[in-house]
């Protein structure tokens, strides 16, 4: 059992907050019409500045979304909640996306907002990411984008099986070569990252994935940005 495997064992011995429960995130959502953006701003990440997480290669670089996910991609976006995420992407070009949440309600808000919005080129629709064949048949997609959605599950109960459930759910639906965008963010000021970059590696080699960790900058923020490439069919 891998160290963070351990902590999060640990862990499990206080209480969680109920992340992964639809209804917690429904009475969050109703409570908050406004909409919730979790870590980071979604403009943050159409251009970013980062470092390795490597300690042999410390050089600021800078890069794009697009790098990874060109606006012709067919895009899934996971966990959407009431982010601004998808819209942001809809305006600046991405032109197939389609946006899933475990809760009716912030689906609910998302198509109001995109109606008021004028935005015609998002397909909201409510879905668990551990269950994603009950939605959409394998190869659908060639990219997958998170905000949120995997900080969320390591917070909420049994994290290691919610993570192999979204791991093993998203290597399906992607088409091979396809890739995984993942933004986490580690509160404890990095400290805790390199175990969690650590057991996300091993899980995710399980679910054949390649997996590389960029830290984003500035390092106030302790933002990662996890890019998953898809090896082969699962």
């Amino acid at each position: 059992m891998s160290l963070y495997s351990k902590i999060n064992k640990f862990l499990r011995k206080f209480p969680r907050p109920p992340f992964a429960d639809q209804n917690f995130w429904d009475k969050t959502y109703t409570q908050a019409p406004q909409g919730i953006e979790w870590g980071i701003e979604p403009g943050q990440m159409l251009r970013y500045s980062w470092t390795s997480v490597s300690k042999h290669e410390k050089k600021q670089q800078t890069s794009t979304l697009a790098e990874f996910c060109p606006k012709t991609s067919k895009l899934l976006e996971i966990g959407c909640g009431s982010s601004m995420l998808g819209f942001l992407l809809a305006q600046e070009g991405w032109s197939d996306i389609t946006a899933v949440d475990i809760s009716p309600i912030a689906v609910h808000q998302c198509k109001q907002k995109a109606e008021l919005m004028g935005i015609e080129n998002i397909d909201f629709l409510v879905a668990d990411c551990r269950r994603l064949h009950t939605n959409f048949p394998p190869h659908s997609f060639d990219r997958i984008i998170d905000k949120g959605l995997v900080d969320a599950l390591y917070c909420g109960g049994d994290p290691e099986n919610s993570m192999q459930h979204v791991f093993r759910e998203a290597n399906r639906v992607l088409r091979p070569g396809g890739k995984m965008l993942s933004v986490q963010i580690e509160p404890l000021f990095g400290f805790l990252n390199d175990l969690r970059y650590a057991y996300i590696s091993e899980e995710s080699r399980k679910e054949q994935w390649n997996v590389e960790c960029r830290r984003l900058l500035p390092l106030s923020s302790t933002a990662y940005f996890y890019i998953f490439t898809k090896q082969t069919d699962k």
